[in-house]
């Protein structure tokens, strides 16, 4: 060290400064040991509270980094008291409600130029919870999801009672998909502007522009076609990399990435994309993020047809690690449930199928904060549903269809490029589920054009190949046959290679009897495309 024996007394203001630098740093390259010694340091020396809350912010952040989300609200929540702000415990639907309609309240006294132009913010203590605010939203997110809304609720709060920080546009911003998921989404779509407009007004906000974006993105994708939209995931990736904040920018090309698996045509390109956030992830040991990327990835190799062999999914295949993964991060958990049922429900894997969708509406929860990928999981919700409930008949899964279907009928109001599809699709399948034959046969219809329409290749495939098992069930073959055969196409046409030939093998087995050559050679000649592309893709991996 360059520094005097006695630099704490001789040069506090200096030594304080370049001691929160160097635990900044540290951080950021992941070297833990150097930031513990080094917050030490700070917290034995700094002379008040408010000196040590800078360090006590980078640790906050490096306990969820490392996966240490209960430890990290812990000490967040007992700093952010400290500061005079306490978060609220009560998790209960009404009492959330009754704070949001408080909030709003507050809120309507103004008009959009009002808070554009409103007071700035300058106590200290206030702005120092705005920070830990902000940083403990997706914490809470994860693993306390029940309480997050009372801390956008706050933030939004403390901006109207004590004048706009640099990080009230962040507050704007949840506070409007929270709004969001009480189905008021073009109220939210109002604030997540406003948050936007924000941040060309107050001092120092573009610090948090990345935040900003993160969060808005995921409500305009209710209103707007998501192909363009999760474009400005991106947009927030390369602004938080500009400012410095390293975990927004990860949290932004988690979203793109597994966005782009939803709504792109081209499995290959979506591919490099989870594979680079992963690399990303890994180089930066964000164990935390990694839970979430993984599965996707994992996902997209069994479609494809590449090695599948990952150790952290192995690993928790273990009850004893399920049940702490459940405890500590249980939006993680949720995450990886359903993408173990979504493999299951496309490759029509029944007898697992029920015990994965059992798991998953087990840990399904209501969250505060609206994402496009979590919109797209209560839609494959539905559609396996539907199934189980068409084989077992209990009743259980019909309700879990029809409340998925309500769901996906008001997101159709709000962006019907999104939704419609979607929303046609678990229409056929409750109609199915009733025995509804000629409604059904329309609304398998619709949803297929609608997906063509929207630019969703991949849930047009979908669309076709239930409608082929529909008509199979009414004894339908000659239309069977031709949905299964644009399902086939489009599967090949999406990249889904390893789905391709599973469904060329089923249609070939079915259909054995029917003599429809020019059919039955389309599909042999797409599957032996996908299974020397699957190989090809094997060989490159490696």
């Amino acid at each position: 060290s360059f520094l005097r024996k006695n630099h704490w007394k001789e040069h506090y203001d200096l030594s304080l400064e370049l001691f929160d630098y160097a635990a900044k740093c540290s951080f950021f390259i992941g070297d833990n040991i150097n930031l513990k010694i080094l917050s030490e340091q700070i917290l034995t020396y700094a002379r008040s509270f408010h000196d040590k809350l800078n360090v006590m912010y980078i640790t906050v952040s490096a306990l969820s980094f490392a996966a240490k989300l209960p430890e990290s609200i812990e000490k967040g929540t007992w700093i952010l008291s400290q500061l005079g702000e306490d978060i609220p415990v009560s998790s209960l639907d009404s009492d959330i409600q009754m704070h949001v309609v408080q909030t709003r309240l507050m809120l309507n006294q103004f008009q959009d130029s009002d808070l554009l132009n409103y007071e700035v913010m300058t106590d200290r203590s206030k702005m120092m919870a705005m920070r830990f605010l902000a940083m403990l939203e997706t914490s809470f997110m994860m693993a306390k999801p029940s309480s997050q809304a009372f801390v956008t609720i706050k933030m939004v709060q403390l901006s109207i009672s004590h004048g706009m920080s640099r990080i009230s546009p962040v507050g704007f911003a949840h506070f409007g998909s929270l709004l969001g998921t009480l189905g008021n989404i073009l109220e939210g779509y109002r604030y997540v502007k406003l948050a936007k407009q924000l941040l060309g007004r107050i001092a120092g906000s573009n610090e948090v522009a990345g935040e900003v974006l993160k969060v808005s993105t995921n409500v305009v994708c209710f209103v707007e076609p998501a192909q363009s939209t999760i474009e400005f995931f991106k947009e927030g990736f390369n602004l938080s990399m500009a400012s410095g904040d390293l975990i927004t920018a990860m949290e932004c090309s988690i979203y793109y990435s597994t966005s782009t698996f939803w709504v792109y045509p081209s499995l290959a390109i979506v591919k490099k994309n989870v594979d680079n956030t992963r690399k990303m992830l890994e180089q930066q040991n964000h164990l935390t993020f990694l839970g979430f990327i993984l599965p996707m990835s994992r996902t997209m190799s069994v479609l494809i047809g590449s090695d599948v062999s990952d150790s952290f999914i192995n690993l928790i295949t273990e009850s004893a690690l399920e049940h702490s993964l459940l405890d500590k991060n249980p939006l993680q958990w949720m995450i990886l449930s359903f993408q173990k049922m979504y493999i299951s429900f496309v490759f029509r894997e029944f007898d697992i199928l029920k015990h994965l969708a059992e798991k998953y509406f087990h840990v399904r929860f209501k969250p505060w904060t609206m994402t496009f990928v979590l919109s797209v999981q209560r839609f494959y919700g539905g559609l396996v549903s539907f199934w189980l409930y068409r084989q077992s008949g209990d009743s259980i899964w019909a309700e879990r269809g029809h409340e998925a279907k309500l769901a996906l009928s008001k997101w159709t109001e709000s962006s019907q490029w999104n939704y419609q599809n979607k929303f046609y699709l678990l229409e056929a399948e409750d109609q199915y589920s009733n025995n509804d034959i000629e409604n059904a046969k329309s609304s398998y219809t619709k949803a297929i054009l609608s997906a063509r329409e929207h630019k969703f290749i991949n849930e047009e495939a979908l669309a076709c190949e239930l409608a082929g098992y529909f008509y199979l069930s009414i004894d339908d073959k000659s239309t069977a046959v031709d949905y299964f055969t644009q399902a086939h196409e489009k599967y090949h046409e999406w990249g889904a290679f390893s789905k391709t030939s599973k469904l060329y093998e089923f249609v070939q087995s079915e259909f054995r009897f029917m003599h429809r050559e020019s059919t039955q050679n389309s599909l042999q000649i797409n599957a032996q495309n996908d299974l020397n592309q699957g190989v090809s893709k094997r060989l490159s991996d490696h």
